[in-house]
């Protein structure tokens, strides 16, 4: 694949002969600019309401994972700022992971899903801006 955020130019000359044997009778030159490495979603989705208390996370990004930096990057967090604990779930290559909290979350609480710049790509490149998204738990 590609790696994110970078400017690429493709140029193609007259060399260029169709199945026919015509040349392409003037080069082509065209770019395009790859989007940056960041979330791209996440379930529970930021802002979401009346989330099971037993609920899984689930983070998708736009590239393959290091997998190796999710375990620094990744938190859940419930209102008064304390770690949730819990255990990851990574396969490689992958775009995305789970986060299993190891008990039931409380209930009708605000939880916050972090991610920090430390996420990389597999091709090297670093989040493109830290991620953050809130839900809260049903009363049951």
């Amino acid at each position: 694949g590609f790696a994110a955020s970078r400017k690429y130019t493709v140029i193609i000359d007259t060399s260029l002969r169709a199945l026919t044997g015509d040349q392409l009778a003037v080069p082509d030159t065209f770019s395009f600019t790859t989007r940056p490495f960041e979330i791209l979603n996440t379930s529970p989705i930021d802002g979401e309401y009346f989330v099971s208390r037993s609920r899984y996370i689930w983070v998708y990004a736009s590239g393959y994972l290091d997998t190796a930096t999710v375990r620094v990057a990744f938190s859940l967090r419930d209102s008064a700022g304390a770690s949730v604990q819990g255990y990851l779930s990574l396969s490689s290559p992958s775009r995305a992971f789970y986060f299993y909290p190891s008990v039931y979350l409380d209930s009708s609480r605000q939880y916050t899903i972090g991610i920090s710049s430390a996420l990389r790509s597999l091709h090297g490149d670093q989040l493109a801006a830290p991620y953050n998204a809130t839900f809260r738990t049903g009363p049951y």
